[in-house]
């Protein structure tokens, strides 16, 4: 129960970690590094230990395609443009509305029937983003556009969380009935989504892409180089923000993928979908501790009505796959 815990501290330092990181970078900059390094990972480990992995069949580049779209690209892309007006905690609270999403996906995609409890415990959880959803943001979220009563930035991470549980929904698809190997999907889906970030950063996002934190008003090199404030940062701005990096890569995409998978032997994927919904609560610590985040008393109340959702949804799904 102690590494089930630990794991998902650790995924909720990722919530934290991207955050920090933007102090340093343009938000699909910083989506564009990480995933094109940890998809360059990926790859070069089955090369080195699996090659006969390192394959597809021509029929399945249109779901190879969505998987860079959406498991990747929209996922990611629409999550850290969010974090620039929302608090951690907020960003990670909206990601326990995964497994309501990915419900009803696979009702939708695999003909999956819900009970009436279920459907009870779906609403439930998205009645439970209602408080923190109409409740006062940041001040910065407070100054974005709104619809209704949803900010810009509320809207992205809906769509990073629904562009996600699709993601799953493909990504199951090609392991389980293509029997692809996950690393090879994840691995091409980083590089390529890693890819399309860098043209969109590019073409769209403001100048400097890497921006200088320090105090410093000597330009670098390859600012000089290019004649352009395409990057503006200090050799210290730069290994930071590499830090935060290889930091994200090292806990999201290398620690937490291979002890879920661990954890999947011992537990059963009820189990680990409870206790992942903790994340907001860890999150939410971390970012008082690090980024002096305050944490309103709405956060509790949306938390504890997701979870009693979450609890009649999973319980009825234990039940039925117990009675098997």
């Amino acid at each position: 129960m102690f590494l089930v815990l630990l794991v998902y501290f650790l995924l909720s330092s990722t919530f934290v970690i991207g955050k920090a990181a933007l102090a340093y970078s343009q938000p699909i900059f910083l989506i564009a590094v990480r995933m094109c390094l940890a998809g360059i990972i990926l790859l070069a480990y089955l090369y080195i230990f699996n090659k006969k992995q390192l394959k597809f069949k021509k029929e399945d580049l249109g779901l190879f395609a969505q998987i860079i779209l959406f498991h990747i690209y929209l996922s990611f892309v629409l999550e850290f443009l969010a974090y620039k007006y929302v608090s951690a905690s907020k960003a990670a609270f909206m990601f326990n509305l995964s497994p309501f999403v990915t419900a009803i996906f696979a009702y939708m995609f695999f003909k999956e029937r819900m009970t009436g409890r279920q459907w009870v415990g779906m609403l439930l959880g998205f009645a439970g983003t209602l408080p923190m959803l109409m409740g006062p943001g940041q001040a910065a979220e407070q100054a974005t556009m709104h619809i209704g009563f949803l900010s810009l930035p509320e809207i992205s991470l809906l769509g990073s969380v629904v562009a996600a549980a699709y993601g799953w929904i493909v990504m199951t698809k090609l392991v389980v009935d293509k029997h692809y190997s996950p690393i090879f999907v994840n691995g091409i889906g980083m590089l390529c989504g890693g890819f399309a970030a860098f043209i969109t950063s590019f073409a769209f996002e403001a100048k400097p892409l890497l921006k200088c934190v320090s105090q410093s008003t000597t330009l670098n090199a390859l600012e000089q180089t290019l004649g352009a404030p395409w990057f503006c940062c200090t050799t210290s701005d730069f290994l930071i923000f590499m830090g935060y990096v290889l930091l994200l890569i090292l806990v999201a995409n290398i620690i937490f993928y291979n002890s879920y998978g661990f954890l999947l032997k011992k537990y059963t994927p009820t189990f680990l979908s409870l206790v992942g919904l903790l994340c907001p609560l860890f999150t939410a610590f971390l970012g008082w501790v690090f980024l002096g985040e305050k944490v309103t008393w709405i956060f509790f109340v949306s938390l504890a009505v997701v979870l009693l959702g979450a609890y009649i949804f999973y319980k009825d799904e234990l039940r039925g796959s117990t009675e098997q």
